[in-house]
């Protein structure tokens, strides 16, 4: 279902995906529950969004942001996270941004001190940044082509788990003020070359 208008929901609504995708194209003020089913995907597509103090996004699949908005509600995704262009801002704790975050093209700010262990990640000329000391790990792969991450303690690839860079193509990955423990495999590309 694609919803191309601006849409509110009030703190007495609630929406709930079953299956397939609900896509918010165009300006929203979300207030009360959202939540998805396994398999489904809710999209919130700017370009600006803004899910309130009493909202709530619960859902067993993918949860895709493509716009600028700001998320002050209780956030639990299982799946998968995926920002791609703008600004989205989390303003409060985070349940569980899903085994597999994406940040493509975008900047993802976490306000809260929190840390998140996830499967997989894939950051492609984006930021991502944190509030204070909190943690980074990845326990299977991350692909990390351009971009910045700030705002944690320490990025931290597991044992068993592999880190991807390229150096080429006018990639640069940024670590600032974020410490990397490899415990895994790291490789770093360049100009089709790998060492």
């Amino acid at each position: 279902v694609i919803i191309q208008a601006t849409f509110t929901q009030t703190g007495t609504g609630s929406s709930s995906v079953q299956g397939g995708e609900l896509r918010l194209l165009g300006a929203g003020t979300i207030a009360g529950p959202m939540t998805g089913a396994a398999g489904t995907q809710l999209t919130f597509e700017g370009p600006s969004f803004s899910l309130g103090a009493s909202s709530s996004v619960t859902a067993a699949g993918t949860v895709e942001f493509a716009g600028t908005g700001t998320v002050a509600g209780t956030y639990n995704v299982s799946v998968s996270t995926q920002v791609y262009g703008g600004i989205v801002t989390f303003n409060a704790p985070i349940a569980d941004l899903g085994a597999d975050l994406v940040v493509d093209g975008a900047t993802l700010k976490i306000t809260t001190n929190e840390s998140f262990s996830l499967t997989s990640a894939e950051i492609t000329q984006g930021t991502l940044s944190g509030a204070g000391s909190g943690d980074l790990t990845v326990t299977g792969s991350m692909s990390w082509l351009g971009g910045t991450i700030s705002g944690f303690g320490a990025l931290t690839i597991a044992s068993g788990a592999s880190l991807s860079l390229s150096g080429g193509g006018g990639f640069i990955e940024t670590l600032n003020g974020v410490k990397l423990d490899n415990a895994g495999t790291a490789t770093v590309s360049t100009s089709g070359d790998t060492f």
